[in-house]
């Protein structure tokens, strides 16, 4: 599946209600050791900045689940944790460094421009982003 294919599932999963970190995650199930349904019951409770307060962006807590599932394992290993814990931030970072945030609140606020309130982004346009970013660390 190319990135184009995933941003297309992660919007199809979030028309059917589901969140966006469900989505971020369910584009990857096909890569990952895990079936759409575990996949959609284990984030159900990460959208809107966990539990919906508004904290960190859903669909990059669906980006970390991503990352840990991709290099993780089972067993405890510093290295290894290390490792994810590392990647994960640069994807993080790389994110924030694009947005400005990775708080919900932030990404979806409102922000005054030219006297007028302007939404800075839409969930579908950061789980775009967020799919797009994992790619490369993919």
């Amino acid at each position: 599946m190319d990135v184009n294919e995933r941003v297309l599932l992660g919007k199809e999963i979030v028309k059917k209600g589901y969140n966006c970190c469900q989505a971020v995650l369910g584009s990857y199930v096909d890569v990952l050791d895990i079936d759409m349904d575990t996949a959609m019951h284990i984030s159900y409770g990460l959208g809107g900045g966990v539990g919906h307060i508004r904290e960190i962006c859903g669909a990059l807590l669906g980006g970390a689940m991503v990352l840990s599932l991709r290099y993780g394992q089972i067993e405890a290993d510093k290295t290894v944790k290390k490792s994810v814990e590392e990647i994960t931030t640069e994807f993080l970072r790389e994110f924030e460094a694009s947005r400005g945030a990775l708080r919900c609140e932030e990404l979806k606020g409102l922000k005054k421009i030219e006297g007028k309130e302007v939404r800075l982004g839409t969930c579908g346009a950061y789980i775009e982003e967020t799919i797009i970013l994992l790619e490369k660390y993919m």
